[in-house]
């Protein structure tokens, strides 16, 4: 067996708040959170959407 990789505990705690985040901010879409479309390329391409939106957001 191989021993456990050791990892920054601070560092980690830093970048799953981002990632939490990230996914609470998504949610607040509401397309994205009740799929409504049923082809999964509409479905990605609105989450990408959405990501731009969050982006242009947090630039201003």
């Amino acid at each position: 067996m191989e021993d456990p990789i050791d990892f920054y505990e601070i560092a980690y705690k830093h970048v799953r708040s981002a990632v939490e985040r990230f996914f609470a901010w998504l949610k607040s879409f509401r397309r994205i959170t009740i799929m409504y479309e049923r082809l999964t390329s509409t479905f990605l391409s609105f989450v990408h959407v959405a990501c731009i939106i969050m982006y242009l957001k947090f630039l201003q």
